[in-house]
C-alpha cells in the first residue's frame, strides 16, 4: 500500500467515525430510553469511554456545573457500551460522597459519581470506576509523612505537575479504605487502579525503615547492576509494588466480586517503574493501561 491510498483510507475511516453516531441513532431512536445490557462484561464489552477529569479545586467553580444527566446521556447517544467514571484523579480529590477522603469542593454536596452511576443504570451503560494511586496532590500536599522522597530530594518533586506518595506510607492503608469505601457503597461492574508504579527510586524513611527490617542493611543508592545488594533492593521494590495491589484486589474483591484491573501498560516503561510481570498476571481480572513513550 502507497502512502497515498494510506492516506484516503484513514480519511474516509475518520469521516465515518464522525458520522457514526447520528448514523447510530437513526437505527437506534430509543437508546437513551434502553435500559437493558445486551452485553455481558467484561468478554462483549468494546465500546468502552474514559474521560480524564483530573479538575482540582482550587476555584470553587471548577466541576460546580456538572450535569450528569446530560453526560451521560450524551454518550449513551453516541453508542457506547460502558464508562470509566472517575472517582478519584491526580489531584487527589474524591468525586462521591467519603468519610475518608477529601471531597472535590466544586460537588456542594452533590454525588458526582453516585449520579452517573445512576445515569447509567438508567441507560443500560456497562459501569466501571477510575481509581488512582500514588500521583496524589492532596495526599502530597497535606501529608508530609506520606511523600516519595528521590535520591535527588524533594525539590524534584515539586519542579513537577503532581506531587506523590509512597505506597510503604501511611498512605498504603489510606488508599485501601477508600477502595472499600467506594466499592461497598456504590453498584458498578469493576473498578481500574491508575498508576500503581513508582515514580522513581524512593529513599523516604518509610522504604528504608521496610528494607533495614527485611534485609538488615541500608538501601543501596548508586544503580550498579552487578552489585547484587542493587538487584535486591530492586527486587524489594517490585515485591512491594506487587503486595500493594495484591492487597488491593483483595480488599476490593472482599467487598464485592467484582472485576478489577491495574494500569499494566507500565510494564512497557523502565527498570525505576518496577513494576514486576505478576502483577498483570496474578492481581487483574484482564490487563489494560494507556501507553507511553515509543513502540
Amino acid at each position: 500500500m502507497n502512502r497515498r491510498t494510506f492516506h484516503k483510507l484513514l480519511s474516509a475511516g475518520i469521516a465515518g467515525l464522525k458520522a457514526r453516531p447520528e448514523a447510530w441513532l437513526a437505527e437506534n431512536p430509543a437508546a437513551e430510553a434502553r435500559p437493558a445490557q445486551p452485553t455481558r462484561w467484561p468478554g462483549e464489552v468494546y465500546r468502552r469511554l474514559l474521560i480524564d477529569t483530573h479538575v482540582p479545586d482550587w476555584n470553587p467553580i471548577l466541576l460546580s456545573r456538572f450535569d450528569a444527566e446530560d453526560y451521560v446521556s450524551t454518550i449513551a447517544r453516541a453508542g457506547f457500551q460502558c464508562l470509566m467514571q472517575y472517582a478519584i484523579s491526580c489531584a487527589g480529590l474524591c468525586l462521591w460522597r467519603t468519610k475518608i477522603g477529601q471531597m472535590h469542593r466544586g460537588m456542594r454536596g452533590r454525588d458526582y459519581f453516585g449520579e452517573v452511576m445512576e445515569q447509567c443504570k438508567r441507560r443500560g451503560l456497562h459501569t466501571v470506576a477510575y481509581f488512582h494511586v500514588v500521583w496524589d496532590n492532596h495526599g502530597f500536599e497535606e501529608h508530609a509523612d506520606w511523600r516519595f522522597q528521590p535520591e535527588e530530594g524533594e525539590d524534584e518533586v515539586l519542579k513537577g505537575r503532581y506531587g506523590y506518595t509512597c505506597i510503604n506510607s501511611p498512605v498504603r492503608d489510606y488508599y485501601l479504605a477508600l477502595a472499600q469505601e467506594l466499592v461497598s457503597n456504590y453498584d458498578f461492574e469493576g473498578i481500574f487502579n491508575d498508576m500503581i508504579i513508582w515514580p522513581g527510586v524512593c529513599y523516604c524513611p518509610h522504604c528504608v525503615t521496610r528494607y533495614r527490617s527485611e534485609y538488615h542493611t541500608e538501601p543501596p543508592r548508586i544503580v550498579d547492576w552487578n552489585d547484587p545488594e542493587w538487584r535486591r533492593f530492586q527486587a524489594a521494590r517490585q515485591r512491594w509494588l506487587f503486595e500493594f495491589a495484591d492487597a488491593f484486589t483483595k480488599t476490593v474483591k472482599k467487598a464485592r466480586p467484582i472485576t478489577v484491573e491495574h494500569q499494566f501498560a507500565t510494564v512497557f516503561s523502565d527498570w525505576m517503574a518496577g513494576v514486576p510481570l505478576e502483577l498483570g498476571t496474578k492481581t487483574c481480572d484482564f490487563v489494560g493501561g494507556d501507553f507511553y513513550g515509543v513502540p
